[in-house]
């Protein structure tokens, strides 16, 4: 259906008749920017009648329209990603289920992915943090058995929203570049150091100012 100026300018008085400088403001405008303003509010009062219409209208002209919209995709990449950023946002259940239900279907390929992820993250903490154990007299170095550790624990206030462990965890310090926040410690020390309440204690040593928060 297309509006002529006049049905858009009628529209707009009986929806801001309780509003008068907004109307005289918008008096103003050019007849171009009449008509995207007042289309906008026809599409606002006659919302179902215009999904309608635009159904019809994609199902008439499927492949122009995914050909313009992925044209426009490519060339807006930062309003696209804004766009189901905010989606994603104010639909957590929507998501949540269309994950899990990815993940029924693609068990095998959801394994694979989520290794990767694991690799390529893991891979960045080695190259910041080393490949063995921060606690000098520990001899651990194999990979195996290390996690990232929060040198001031989150309870203290800082990274208080950072993940607790994992790949979560990995993903906030390289997206963040916190490096000096965290280390490698074995799981062992990483362990006596959280009952101890800061210190490690292994062997005859009793913390360094690294492990001490």
């Amino acid at each position: 259906m297309v509006m002529s100026v006049k049905e858009a300018f009628d529209i707009a008085v009986e929806y801001y008749s309780d509003h008068p400088d907004e109307l005289a403001a918008l008096r103003k405008l050019s007849e171009k920017a009449w008509y995207k303003v007042y289309k906008r509010l026809y599409d606002i009062r006659n919302k179902e009648k215009v999904a309608a219409q635009g159904k019809a209208y994609y199902n008439n002209n499927k492949e122009a329209c995914d050909a313009r919209n992925k044209a426009w995709k490519a060339a807006n990449p930062d309003k696209v990603k804004a766009s189901n950023k905010a989606w994603a946002a104010a639909n957590p259940d929507k998501v949540k289920a269309s994950n899990k239900a990815w993940a029924a279907a693609n068990p095998d390929h959801r394994k694979s992915y989520s290794k990767n992820i694991s690799d390529e993250t893991w891979q960045e903490v080695y190259k910041h943090l080393g490949t063995k154990c921060s606690c000098p007299t520990c001899t651990w170095s194999s990979t195996l058995a290390l996690e990232v550790d929060h040198i001031i624990p989150r309870k203290l206030g800082l990274h208080k929203d950072a993940p607790r462990a994992g790949v979560d965890l990995r993903r906030y310090i390289i997206k963040n570049n916190c490096w000096g926040d965290f280390q490698l410690l074995c799981r062992n020390c990483n362990m006596l150091k959280h009952r101890n309440g800061g210190t490690c204690n292994c062997g005859n040593h009793s913390g360094n100012s690294k492990l001490l928060p």
